[in-house]
């Protein structure tokens, strides 16, 4: 059975499936899948977008409708290669629960401020609940051996922020199956080093100024870590974590998969 709830900023779709609770967020509702074929019209790139959002062959995971539609949205032959965003049907956003408690392990936030890249349609905001663990993930079904295969091509992209009296949130990525055990999972992790796992294979940290910061992540690094995509079609693409600190903000936004521009940083 299916609820629907308003939250702020963000309207979220919520089903229980066993022990996990899926979420559609409106900044990737009605999300329809494509794969855009074909030579990608030649249109002008606007001078004003975000670096990120000036590159070709988009898989995209999370992002806003405004900046979706910059990059040609769901028009056959434009950059968005997949359309790949929550619409709780084929891809899934879950909040994980606590085992025999039915409670999150994250409870909604409230968006502070424009997302990533200063629109006013809201961002993926939680916040860590008084479980001890967070834990959540895009669980995709989706054919990505295109990326899979050819990892020097890509960059995985994101953008996060934490206020000012959070210096010591961190986010925890893995690529992975949605079975245990998750064999041909990847960590990477974007905060403090030393809190980030041993088997992590990128860490980086940012500024926790309250702003946003945006990351690129070549594919090939976390290809040549192990990663696999599942024959299924189906697994987590991200899942993620904020550790187990009651109130640690999760902030999110901008999730996809890219080529970068020619010349591009």
């Amino acid at each position: 059975m299916k609820k629907k709830k308003k939250l702020q900023l963000v309207a979220i779709c919520a089903t229980t499936m066993m022990m996990a609770i899926a979420f559609a967020c409106s900044s990737g509702a009605g999300g329809d899948e494509t794969d855009n074929e074909g030579d990608t019209p030649d249109i002008p790139i606007p001078a004003n977008l975000h670096e990120s959002l000036k590159g070709t062959d988009y898989y995209i995971i999370y992002l806003d409708d405004v900046s979706f539609e910059a990059l040609g949205g769901n028009l056959p032959g434009t950059r968005v290669k997949q359309n790949l965003r929550p619409d709780d049907i084929v891809n899934t956003l879950y909040d994980w629960i606590t085992e025999g408690t039915g409670l999150l392990t994250y409870e909604p936030g409230t968006p502070n401020g424009p997302n990533a890249y200063g629109e006013p349609s809201g961002y993926l905001a939680w916040v860590v609940s008084t479980h001890g663990w967070s834990g959540g993930g895009f669980q995709l079904t989706a054919d990505v051996s295109e990326i899979a295969n050819n990892p020097a091509d890509y960059h995985f992209h994101f953008a996060i922020k934490s206020p000012t009296n959070q210096p010591n949130a961190g986010y925890q990525l893995n690529f992975g199956w949605p079975n245990v055990p998750r064999d041909g999972e990847i960590k990477i992790y974007a905060g403090p080093p030393a809190q980030a796992p041993t088997s992590a294979v990128w860490v980086q940290d940012y500024p926790h100024d309250g702003e946003w910061h945006h990351f690129d992540i070549p594919m090939s690094t976390i290809s040549d870590g192990g990663w696999v995509w599942p024959y299924s079609g189906i697994g987590y693409l991200p899942s993620f974590s904020s550790g187990g600190v009651v109130g640690t903000e999760l902030n999110l936004d901008a999730i996809f998969f890219y080529k970068k521009a020619a010349g591009a940083n």
